[in-house]
């Protein structure tokens, strides 16, 4: 006889399993069964809000008819869950009335729901692009705002939205936000430069993607720009490592600058050489520029100098007395002669740009024998300048004045030379005067500092030395002038 098999039952692990899938399966379905629910509720009230709108619309053509003229505008129907009136009349709904939010009659073609509500879901917008969310705080239907003025090239940038808040801006050529290249932001303000002046078109995004309505603005060629067109030849990679004379260089001239003044990085453009045609006219004074700035602003320094001479320092022991802001004696001659010539006048000061555009760090020693704190200063015959300003070692850099003198960098970019004399270069002037760069400080612990001399060359000089002062300003970059910057037609500031 055959035996019988004994069926296999199931272990308790083997039917644990299948619950737990049975489980999962039933809260998938779940999960889906109401999510499908909870869509087919919210599409129900968005037909139901589509309908009040439609209501609104015949409201308005209705009123038309009977009174021969249209309705002032804006009309406002606020819904209670009963009724959505105006005060005087109220609209003819056929299905659910809101409980609460309203509608307004923009015109005679435009009606929108101002954050009608059922209770449970949200709608907002006209009956053609009608957002719907669970809650009216995840719900933005209003544009940005942009306002916007030009500083030159600078677009200074004003975004507003009190919804969900600003998240990109752009900066475009056309009349149209659909080929912005977005630049991603939550400031409410920004500073955007342009390359060229011409007609600029702003927009802004806010958290929803709504996109505000252009703002067109016209930007007016700047100071610098105006040098650059009488410019048009701009030379690169100057001899920096000799005077302009020996290299045969003169001209403007570009470099790219990390870590510039006015707080930018970028091109800066800076003449050098026996240049005849970088005057300017400005506040009852002849001045010659020395280069414009990473930012677009134009630097000048004064064509003649102060007459007295002046120290730096009426104590030069220890390197703290090496730098310019810590100089008592210079920095009060300066601040009056501004005053004076340039701060006493309300059109004057006005042009004048106030910002980080001096630099005072440490950066080049006269000698391998001197010290400078914790600041790291190279040795003068192996630097070559780069117009950079970062903070030294002791913590001095960037100087937020509204005047100031020259340093190494530039009166090096200029055509000058520690080694070698130069009596060709268009800041050659037949007396000394100080740079504001720092020197290092002797075994002795006197504090130094560079000076220009009189055959044209640098030199160093403990602080307390005398020295002529040429005073260094720079002038906004929306300044209007006149001129071609020539000694018989300097560019004159208006």
């Amino acid at each position: 006889m055959k035996k019988n098999k004994k069926k296999k039952a199931f272990t308790l692990i083997e039917l644990l399993a299948v619950i737990v899938i049975l489980a999962i399966i039933a809260l998938i379905v779940t999960v889906s069964i109401g999510r499908l629910l909870d869509n087919a509720k919210k599409e129900t009230f968005k037909e139901s809000a589509i309908g009040v709108l439609r209501s609104a619309e015949l409201y308005m053509g209705k009123y038309v008819l009977e009174n021969k003229s249209e309705p002032t505008y804006p009309m406002v129907f606020t819904c209670n869950g009963v009724e959505c009136t105006n005060g005087t009349d109220i609209l003819d709904i056929s299905g659910k009335v809101p409980k609460s939010g309203s509608i307004t009659m923009v015109n005679h073609k435009t009606v929108t729901a101002n954050y009608l509500s059922d209770g449970k879901y949200c709608v907002a917008g006209t009956r053609h692009d009608l957002q719907i969310a669970n809650s009216c705080s995840d719900i933005d239907v209003t544009k940005p705002t942009v306002s916007a003025e030009a500083e030159g090239l600078i677009l200074k940038i004003t975004m507003t939205d009190n919804e969900s808040g600003i998240a990109a801006y752009c900066v475009t050529n056309e009349d149209i936000s659909a080929n912005c290249e977005w630049i991603d932001t939550t400031d409410t303000y920004k500073e955007h430069k342009v390359n060229v002046s011409g007609t600029y078109y702003i927009f802004a995004k806010d958290g929803k993607g709504n996109v505000s309505v252009s703002l067109e603005l016209e930007t007016t060629p700047t100071f610098g720009q105006i040098v650059l067109t009488d410019n048009p030849t701009i030379l690169t990679n100057p001899t920096l490592t000799t005077t302009s004379t020996t290299a045969n260089e003169n001209g403007l001239y570009s470099m790219e600058v990390t870590n510039g003044f006015g707080g930018a990085d970028g091109t800066t453009y800076f003449f050098r050489g026996n240049v005849s045609n970088n005057y300017v006219s400005f506040a009852g004074n002849i001045w010659r520029i020395v280069r414009i700035n990473e930012d677009g602003t134009v630097r000048l320094i004064l064509n003649g100098a102060i007459n007295s001479d002046t120290a730096i320092n009426t104590n030069s022991t220890g390197y703290e007395k090496m730098y310019y802001s810590n100089g008592d004696a210079i920095k009060t001659a300066l601040n009056a002669w501004y005053d004076n010539n340039i701060g006493n006048n309300t059109n004057y000061s006005s042009k004048v740009a106030i910002g980080s555009y001096f630099c005072e760090a440490a950066r080049v020693k006269y000698s391998s024998n001197y010290t400078s704190g914790n600041a790291i200063m190279e040795l003068y015959s192996s630097y070559t300048p780069d117009y950079s300003c970062v903070t030294d070692g002791n913590g001095y850099g960037l100087l937020n004045y509204n005047i100031g003198l020259l340093t190494y960098d530039e009166a090096i970019g200029a055509g000058g030379n520690r080694a070698q004399d130069n009596t060709n270069y268009y800041l050659q002037s037949g007396y000394a005067w100080w740079l504001m760069s720092s020197a290092g400080v002797s075994k002795a612990d006197d504090a130094y500092a560079w000076a220009v001399v009189d055959y044209g060359s640098f030199y160093m000089y403990r602080v307390t030395s005398t020295f002529r002062l040429r005073p260094v300003v720079n002038l906004k970059a929306s300044v209007e002038v006149t001129g071609t910057g020539t000694s018989t037609d300097p560019y004159v500031v208006e």
